[in-house]
């Protein structure tokens, strides 16, 4: 009785308890008392049920609320958090992102050398380790030398090369350009105003004064537009390709010879090897009428004015060679068309059209230190 008062305080207030919760009822059996129902045999406190009724409903809703809300609140935190973290990655990724490329598109850095030597094969040997493989045939294809050392005055256009290099006749700069993240480019220029000067006045037979690799210059000429080779850069080491425009001293001759498909692998301040492919048209034009100027020249100073076949040349001078290999109508002077003979056939197809109209071509250079603006 004393159990049945207390919950009945509790739940309904202070009530009477005739029946004893948990009596049983049912068919046969007394009827529950007043406030009490029959609950599977058993007889219960209505108010106990409507309040357990009315806690589990509570506790269902609350539940019910609580995950609700718990889920809610999780995903929109789960979302702002992953909406924050994914703005801040995306803002990190786009300013590294931005960062370099804006540094690799900056300004980029620049450095400046002048050529201060040349080698020209001047053999066979030279011929085939002097230049690339522009064919896919696995040798190095270098057929403009090849042409060049078959002339008995091939000594005179090299040395004449170095010789105007030597004294400042002959300057190509060469300027480098690259970015942090490896692109460079190349390209060459007609140098002029060498500070110091090549020579130490007339009597200087050794000149070379302005390759100490801290002479200052400016710029005589500008490539054609759009040439210039691109490419990477690693450490002091270049590649690229491109087309440009090489500029040479023939004798007494100042040409540029256009490279087409060229490629460079160079030490930067140090070695360089040039290749690429000159048209035929170009050679004929350019090359060749410089080539028969300096043959000229050869015998000229070799021999005195003599009738043929002979034309005055001593027998063992590089004019009689001249004269006795190329004189072929027996003038005493050497024509552009009689070099034109020894020309070999075209190797190289650079414009795609499955005939080749270019020779290959095969150089080195060496270059030194050098100050100019560019333009």
């Amino acid at each position: 009785m004393i159990r049945c008062l207390i919950v009945a305080v509790v739940a309904v207030g202070l009530v009477a308890c005739p029946t004893q919760i948990g009596d049983r009822c049912g068919e046969g059996l007394p009827p529950c008392s007043s406030g009490f129902s029959c609950v599977e045999g058993t007889c219960s406190l209505e108010a106990v049920d409507a309040g357990q009724a009315v806690l589990d409903a509570g506790v269902d809703a609350g539940f019910d609320a609580g995950v609700a809300a718990g889920v809610d609140a999780g995903v929109d935190g789960g979302f702002d958090a992953g909406a924050d973290a994914g703005f801040d990655a995306g803002v990190d990724a786009g300013f590294d992102a931005g960062a370099d490329a804006g540094f690799d598109a900056g300004p980029p850095m620049q450095l400046g050398s002048v050529i201060e030597s040349w080698t020209i094969p001047a053999n066979a040997t030279q011929v085939s380790q002097i230049g690339f493989d522009l064919t896919g045939d696995g040798g190095v294809d270098n057929q403009l030398s090849a042409f060049l050392i078959a002339l008995p005055f091939a000594a005179d256009f090299r040395n004449g090369l170095a010789t105007s290099t030597d004294t400042g006749e002959l300057i190509v700069l060469e300027d480098i350009e690259y970015w942090s993240g490896g692109a460079a480019t190349l390209r060459l220029y007609r140098g002029t105003n060498a500070m110091p000067p090549a020579c130490d006045g007339v009597a200087d037979s050794i000149c070379r004064k302005h390759l100490d690799g801290g002479a200052a210059f400016a710029i005589a000429s500008v490539p054609i537009p759009n040439t210039g080779l691109s490419g990477t850069r690693s450490g002091s080491n270049l590649q690229g390709s491109g087309s440009l425009e090489l500029p040479l001293r023939v004798g007494s001759t100042q040409i540029e010879l256009p490279l087409r498909n060229a490629r460079i692998e160079s030490v930067i301040g140090g070695v360089a090897t040039l290749g690429g492919a000159v048209a035929r048209s170009e050679v004929q034009t350019r090359l060749v009428p410089a080539l028969a100027t300096l043959a000229n020249q050869t015998v000229a100073r070799d021999c005195v004015p003599g009738a043929p076949p002979s034309c005055g040349c001593a027998g063992s001078s590089v004019g009689a060679s001249t004269i006795a290999t190329l004189d072929s109508v027996h003038d005493c002077t050497i024509s552009a068309s009689e070099l034109m003979v020894l020309l070999p056939a075209p190797d190289l197809d650079a414009t795609g059209d499955g005939v080749a109209e270019s020779l290959s071509i095969g150089i080195r250079y060496t270059t030194v230190r050098a100050v100019f603006p560019t333009q």
